[in-house]
């Protein structure tokens, strides 16, 4: 066996491009459609894979496998502790999902960096970021959901933001590598998907895939600095969508000018308040826990004495201890200590670092949709910062597209 059948490839093209547009369950089940998808590849790849993987990889799998007993501990620990009172169903429900989204990271790892799959990933996510950009202007031109706040219907507002933060980029790269009509549709593609992220008016993802066009071009002009006009060029259309604003119907001018403002006086801002106040939860729970959290899942479960801003004291502490997180690295850091963290923290930082060189080696082999990967990742942690994200499956698929990246780079396989 040479390689995976074309099936499987398939249902790994299906599945990622509906983690970027996750508009429909399966039917009378509730389920996300990603789970019987990724269960098909995952049986292919440990139990009939086209070649012995494990022994390759095994890097990432203990890394893998040191989070998860990282947040086994956590959690048993702490119902130890607690004589089971602070351990429930929730806490082994959720160390069974994340044993799920760490396979997940693994088997992504292996399949993508297999023949070129990461090549047609990386296409398949442009256009299924297209589709949900045309989604939410669908919304807005249909149903009049124009800005934050206005209770979107196929998806929520932050879950639109989250995506676009994670999977902008992959508009980039076909705007480098495509010729001819392709080239102009590719810019036609990016202005629509920057349309969208206005609209919907998520502070969030404007940081997160600014950030991700801005990481994007620099490391375009790292890699090929004689190219820098296009790098030039990706910036000047990101700045022409936000700057053709002021150009847009009266409601879209106002609702974003009146959403911007917001960045001037976030001390005034409920929501920003609201995040500060369990960024404040989350570090008080670690310093009292610091080896081993509050477990997984408990974040909302537990209660510790806070300083509420005077903007928050229409509300109780009760009403505040049920919130999220609002931020996936402190929500972890809270829930499973330093030992869910530590390998956690290991993670980011071997993609960070070595994702960022082997970004740039593979785009020197004119392989640009390498930096559109990394570019998502860049911009999908930024947008972390203010979104508890960690508990889904979207998160560890990008995490395994920047190792398969790296895997390939390592790979010193001819352009």
């Amino acid at each position: 066996r040479s390689g995976s059948s074309s099936f499987i490839i398939f249902l790994f093209l299906l599945m990622a491009a509906y983690l970027a547009m996750p508009l429909v369950e399966v039917p009378f089940m509730g389920l996300s459609l990603s789970a019987p998808l990724f269960a098909l590849v995952a049986l292919q790849a440990l139990l009939r894979p086209p070649e012995p993987w494990l022994r390759k990889f095994q890097g990432w799998i203990l890394l893998a496998g040191w989070i998860w007993l990282g947040l086994f501990i956590s959690t048993v620990g702490n119902g130890l502790l607690s004589g089971g009172v602070d351990i429930d169903s929730d806490g082994v429900l959720y160390l069974v999902r994340y044993a799920y989204w760490l396979l997940t990271f693994v088997v992504t790892a292996y399949f993508a960096s297999r023949e070129d799959l990461l090549e047609r990933v990386s296409g398949v996510l442009g256009w299924a970021i297209f589709g949900l950009a045309l989604a939410r202007l669908f919304e807005a031109v249909v149903w009049g959901k124009i800005g934050f706040w206005t209770n979107t219907r196929f998806m929520s507002q932050n879950g639109y933001g989250f995506l676009f933060s994670m999977f902008f980029p992959f508009l980039l790269a076909p705007i480098l590598s495509a010729r001819g009509w392709q080239k102009t549709f590719a810019i036609l593609r990016l202005l629509v998907g920057a349309a969208a992220v206005i609209v919907n008016g998520s502070r969030g993802a404007w940081l997160g895939v600014l950030v991700g066009i801005i990481a994007f071009a620099s490391l375009n002009l790292l890699a090929r600095p004689k190219k820098f006009g296009w790098s030039l060029l990706i910036l000047a259309l990101a700045g022409l969508a936000f700057l053709a604003v002021q150009y847009a119907p009266d409601r879209v001018r106002a609702t974003f000018d009146q959403r911007f403002a917001t960045f001037e006086r976030l001390e005034e801002d409920k929501s920003y308040q609201i995040r500060q106040l369990m960024i404040q939860k989350g570090l008080r729970l670690f310093e009292e826990s610091p080896l081993i959290g509050v477990g997984v899942s408990r974040f909302r479960k537990e209660s510790i004495p806070l300083d509420l801003p005077r903007m928050l004291t229409y509300a109780g502490q009760e009403h505040f201890d049920a919130k999220s997180a609002h931020n996936s690295y402190i929500s972890f850091l809270a829930e499973s200590g330093l030992a869910g963290s530590l390998p956690f923290a290991l993670l980011l930082l071997t993609l960070g670092l070595r994702g960022f060189k082997s970004s740039l080696a593979l785009a020197r082999r004119q392989q640009p949709w390498a930096l559109s990967v990394f570019s998502a990742f860049i911009g999908m942690s930024v947008h972390m910062w203010s979104i508890s994200s960690l508990t889904n499956t979207a998160n560890w698929f990008l995490y395994g597209l920047v190792a398969a990246v790296i895997v390939r780079a390592g790979r010193r396989e001819a352009p």
